[in-house]
């Protein structure tokens, strides 16, 4: 649809009645020539598919075993050459990455509680994210392929990250008080390389947002 909500047009038609067939979380390409998204359309767990942005030329891109779980969270490299998505290929969730043309993947995470909510910075070489440790969900953030993660929220309720399109700040999901809002801060690095954010500031209060339906910022 248009920025206004005109011109809807139905891209996919699963979902109705006598079948159990469903689309998720779709992700424009850089270039505006693909939509990435999620279907169970042809196995048990959710699978990563791209199709052009009038619904045709679908296509599935990710194959893995039924019943491990799937992809979750799709996010676009900025270059457009790959996609980055949680998956759970070896029984906790980790932070992935695809190349198209190749079909090569690449684990970009290794956080012993898992790590979920990729998000490219719009340079292309830094990735938030969020993990869990012990039991508590804070956003991360790391310079790829070689940077050491470096936790940037600590309220234990944090996911959802995604960047500003300067890359300067970070929005987020946090569950402090016991609903999730939305709340943004600076982004600093340090002279050792080290991410930090600057003091974190609550955008909304009691919005009650679903944690799991992710952020976008607009150009």
């Amino acid at each position: 649809m248009s920025s206004s909500g005109s011109d809807a047009a139905n891209l996919t038609r699963f979902g109705r009645a006598g079948a159990d067939t469903w689309a998720f979380q779709p992700q424009w390409s850089p270039d505006g020539s693909q939509i990435a998204y999620l279907s169970d359309q042809s196995t048990y767990d959710l699978a990563l598919w791209v199709m052009k942005p009038d619904g045709s030329g679908r296509r599935q891109i990710t194959t893995m075993n039924d019943h491990l779980g799937g992809i979750d969270s799709p996010d676009w490299h900025p270059k457009g050459d790959r996609v980055s998505f949680t998956a759970y290929r070896t029984g906790k969730p980790q932070v992935w990455s695809l190349t198209l043309a190749s079909g090569r993947w690449q684990q970009l995470t290794d956080i012993a509680g898992g790590a979920y909510d990729p998000q490219w910075a719009p340079s292309g070489e830094v990735l938030a994210f969020a993990a869990r440790d012990n039991g508590r969900s804070d956003v991360w953030i790391m310079a790829v392929p070689e940077g050491t993660p470096h936790r940037v929220t600590r309220d234990g309720v944090s996911r959802s990250p995604v960047w500003s399109p300067d890359g300067k700040a970070l929005a987020f999901l946090s569950g402090q008080g016991g609903k999730f809002d939305l709340w943004a801060a600076a982004v600093e690095r340090t002279p050792e390389g080290e991410f930090r954010l600057g003091p974190p500031r609550r955008v909304t209060q009691g919005l009650a947002v679903d944690p799991a339906g992710g952020l976008s910022w607009s150009k």
